[in-house]
């Protein structure tokens, strides 16, 4: 997930993993639509697809949350980051949803602030 702005969306994502992971669905059915059709998909997908690699469910795959920060220590909304990373680590403890944390859509400034 690139480019989150708030607190509620990393909120929302989270539900969304958690929710997910508990149905049993392979990654390739977690988030359907065109856009695998439209920029291809990683081969590691097509494998599980054609299952040459077991379908993993959605609570090992590799998913990872890239929030957009306005300066060195806020989201877009004006929520601390630390705060969203607090509520990623209370939500799912053991990294077992999120398995990576970015920020993007930084002035190049304050990139050295976080």
């Amino acid at each position: 997930f690139e480019t989150v702005p708030c607190l509620m969306e990393v909120k929302a994502i989270l539900h969304l993993l958690q929710e997910r992971a508990t149905a049993d669905d392979d990654i390739c059915s977690l988030f359907p639509g065109e856009e695998t059709e439209t920029f291809g998909a990683p081969p590691q997908v097509d494998a599980y697809r054609d299952g040459e690699i077991s379908t993993p469910t959605s609570s090992n795959a590799a998913v990872w949350i890239s929030v957009a920060c306005k300066d060195g220590q806020h989201l877009n909304d004006g929520t601390l980051l630390t705060e969203a990373l607090d509520l990623i680590d209370a939500m799912d403890p053991k990294g077992t949803m999120v398995h990576g944390i970015g920020v993007n859509c930084i002035a190049i400034n304050n990139g050295a602030r976080i």
